[in-house]
């Protein structure tokens, strides 16, 4: 049994770690999210009128629907 309560401050040690990864990632994810947000935003203010969600499906690999979601997070990041 004592070979069992000896693996509890690995499996800790592992768990920290995911957990600090998890964080690190997060975090990652974040800022790249503000990132595409923020340049959709100035790519949109510079596509012709009535031509965004052609370019848009000509240069972004995901939908017109992912596009607005990052571009709602820029905007609001500018208001906070």
């Amino acid at each position: 049994m004592s070979a069992i309560h000896n693996r509890l401050p690995v499996l800790a040690a592992e768990i920290r770690a995911a957990h600090d990864d998890v964080r690190r990632g997060a975090l990652v994810v974040a800022e790249r999210a503000l990132s595409a947000g923020h340049a959709l935003v100035e790519a949109k203010a510079l596509v012709a009128h009535g031509e965004w969600a052609e370019w848009l499906a000509a240069n972004a690999q995901f939908s017109e629907r992912t596009a607005r979601r990052y571009m709602t997070l820029a905007r609001i990041s500018h208001r906070v």
